[in-house]
């Protein structure tokens, strides 16, 4: 993060607070989109008011499997499937890639696939195809 959380509950909070005050007036949903190592700082997102946050970067060290078990029942998430691996792993690479990560954060609900930021151009349309089958096969609720 580009500052402590002490910074983010003093300066930022306060703000976050009246953007969720606005969303719960006119029916919104809130959805927080952070790049980084988002760790320490989710229980800060949740008590902020979000709903849900994105791209969890895999490769910053966020892991939705060690996240969905301590907050999953309070922030939705979104992302985490590492683009590298799709882009340059092996079909085995990527199966354990997607699958062990979905199945994981599918559970209970509260998970919304997607790479951990934008489509990079280096995903081959036959690694592509095959993540969108391994969603197809394990995605479902």
């Amino acid at each position: 993060m580009l500052f402590s959380p002490q910074v983010y509950r003093d300066h930022i909070m306060p703000i976050h607070r009246e953007y969720r005050k606005f969303c719960d007036e006119h029916d919104m949903f809130l959805m927080l989109h952070c790049d980084g190592d988002v760790r320490e700082f989710i229980p800060l997102v949740i008590e902020s008011g979000f709903q849900a946050i994105e791209p969890l970067e895999a490769c910053a060290g966020n892991d939705v499997r060690l996240l969905k078990p301590l907050y999953g029942d309070k922030i939705t998430f979104f992302g985490n499937i590492n683009a590298d691996i799709i882009a340059s792993g092996t079909e085995t690479q990527i199966r354990a890639e997607v699958v062990s990560k979905v199945n994981c954060a599918k559970q209970g609900g509260g998970y919304m696939y997607h790479i951990d930021h934008s489509v990079p151009p280096t995903i081959s349309l036959d690694n592509y195809r095959l993540l969108n089958r391994l969603l197809k096969e394990n995605g479902k609720y």
